[in-house]
């Protein structure tokens, strides 16, 4: 029998891949994006940015209401619960943004 020597296939990035999975696919566009920094953002990455926006909004707003009961009637039991809401929904909308940032600008922010 003879043996043929088969060519190496490069393997494909996993920014590359085609996975569909929607938290998947907003990271393969980030991953992308920070590989062209300084440049306007393509149309892949400023779609990739809907999800993004939309759960920061929704976020924002549940933030708000959650902040504006916690302000207006304590309940009794409740404050720690709705502290922990607050600060759940604080690092959620940050993630969130975080990811708007990088798909616009190709880098992630600079907080220092």
């Amino acid at each position: 029998m003879s043996r043929k020597k088969r060519k190496k296939k490069k393997a494909a990035s996993l920014e590359d891949v085609p996975i569909n999975d929607p938290e998947v696919q907003l990271w393969q566009a980030v991953e992308r994006r920070l590989k062209r920094p300084g440049d306007m953002p393509d149309i892949p990455a400023l779609l990739a940015m809907e999800q993004p926006v939309d759960r920061l909004l929704g976020a924002a707003s549940l933030f708000r209401d959650l902040a504006t009961a916690v302000s207006e009637s304590p309940l009794h039991g409740c404050d720690h619960i709705r502290l922990v809401g607050l600060a759940f929904l604080s690092q959620a909308m940050r993630r969130e943004a975080e990811r708007v940032y990088a798909l616009y600008h190709g880098a992630w922010p600079d907080y220092g």
